[in-house]
């Protein structure tokens, strides 16, 4: 999936990080030396115990040094260490970047995108085109599913009725940012059960679907602690906090935060 992906690249970018950091490492290693150290070591085991043998540049066969080898056997093994490390990590260093570089997230969507109209109509997309994966996500998820409550009082930008002005302030901003949602529309979780989250919402670019919970009565303790054992709920049924549940908080004394609604759209929902 293109959340999947979205992961995977991170990852591969973190990779990247820690390979550059050790390259870096390798090469100061390799310029603390003033010359690469020369000869050719060798071992074997008899008895449980390593024995060590040596061979000059010149030599013919190697000597035998015995189960203590000297200095300049450590650094040439040591150096030579350094220098298959450096090696495998400027391999690995061209490879993550490589893949980063030629990787086009949309380049399966476009095969289908770049078609004739004509063509279109003879074909099934492996990859559905985003606006018939949104249709097909807005015919999954109907809206104002919840009887439970009254009617909204607030009208929105795109012509619903909504409950509370933060919820207004939230569903405008989502609209103005052409993210599709839902209000208050029924999911389903295990065990037959049923929510009704304020928002429903589809991250178009990952597809993914999250959840937007906002909770206009924080400084109340019974509503407090009916909303936190629906949290509770939620991440039993894998919807985590920071991934694909959001949660804003206001009361009394601490209004919503515009400001942190506009950076939870842009960081979880665009």
């Amino acid at each position: 999936s293109s959340e999947s992906m979205d992961r995977y690249i991170e990852y591969l970018k973190n990779q990247l990080i820690e390979i550059k950091k050790n390259l870096a490492k390798a090469d100061r290693k390799l310029k603390a030396y003033d010359k690469e150290p020369v000869g050719f070591v060798s071992s074997s085991k008899s008895n449980g115990c390593i024995q060590y043998y040596f061979k000059e540049r010149s030599d013919e066969d190697y000597k035998y040094v015995g189960s203590h080898p000297e200095k300049r056997m450590q650094e040439i093994v040591q150096y030579r260490y350094y220098k298959t490390v450096q090696k495998r990590l400027i391999k690995q260093k061209k490879a993550i970047e490589h893949f980063i570089r030629d990787y086009k997230e949309n380049d399966v969507l476009d095969v289908y995108e770049k078609m004739s109209d004509a063509r279109k109509r003879l074909v099934k997309p492996v990859v559905m085109p985003n606006e018939v994966f949104i249709a097909d996500w807005y015919s999954e998820y109907e809206g104002n599913k919840n009887t439970h409550f009254v009617e909204g009082i607030y009208e929105t930008e795109k012509g619903e009725k909504v409950r509370s002005k933060s919820e207004k302030i939230i569903a405008d901003m989502l609209y103005k940012n052409g993210i599709p949602y839902q209000y208050e529309c029924e999911v389903f979780l295990d065990d037959y059960q049923s929510v009704y989250p304020d928002f429903t919402i589809l991250n178009v670019r990952t597809r993914q679907t999250i959840l937007w919970e906002h909770l206009g009565l924080a400084s109340n303790g019974e509503y407090a602690s009916k909303n936190l054992a629906k949290i509770n709920l939620y991440e039993k049924n894998e919807y985590e906090l920071g991934k694909n549940l959001i949660i804003t908080i206001e009361s009394e004394a601490t209004p919503l935060d515009v400001k942190m609604v506009e950076k939870k759209i842009m960081e979880y929902c665009l």
